[in-house]
């Protein structure tokens, strides 16, 4: 995440696979959070794992996710426009290993890669799933 928030122009797109913004006190979180500047040229997919840490608050999703959450709320306060630059993806049954990533990783490519009129489609049927 870090990188393309810093270096957009070298990391324009980034595939965020149970980033732990919780790290170090939640420091990249607090970066963005005090962020009062335009929308940076990078797009992100930021995906997590419902099984990644505990539910410490009972609502039956995991701290992970709920960080993840926050993030891809702040960039869309920021102005990133979810389905365009950002999406946000839950896997119910995930956790923070490459056995829960491999399944995945297509998703991300795929997004990046393809036709944005194809994104549109893409993000959309996984805005469904997170309903």
């Amino acid at each position: 995440f870090y990188a393309g928030w810093v270096a957009p122009h070298v990391f324009g797109n980034v595939g965020c696979m149970s980033t732990a913004f919780f790290w170090n006190t939640g420091d990249v979180l607090d970066v963005v959070r005090s962020y009062t500047g335009p929308v940076k040229p990078v797009r992100y997919w930021i995906d997590a794992g419902n099984r990644d840490g505990d539910d410490l608050d009972g609502n039956g999703v995991a701290w992970y996710y709920e960080y993840a959450y926050d993030m891809t709320i702040r960039l869309m306060e920021i102005g990133w426009s979810y389905g365009d630059d950002l999406v946000l993806h839950l896997d119910m049954n995930g956790i923070h290993d490459t056995v829960s990533w491999g399944p995945r990783i297509a998703k991300p490519l795929q997004y990046f890669l393809v036709h944005p009129r194809q994104r549109l489609q893409i993000s959309l049927q996984f805005h469904l799933f997170l309903c």
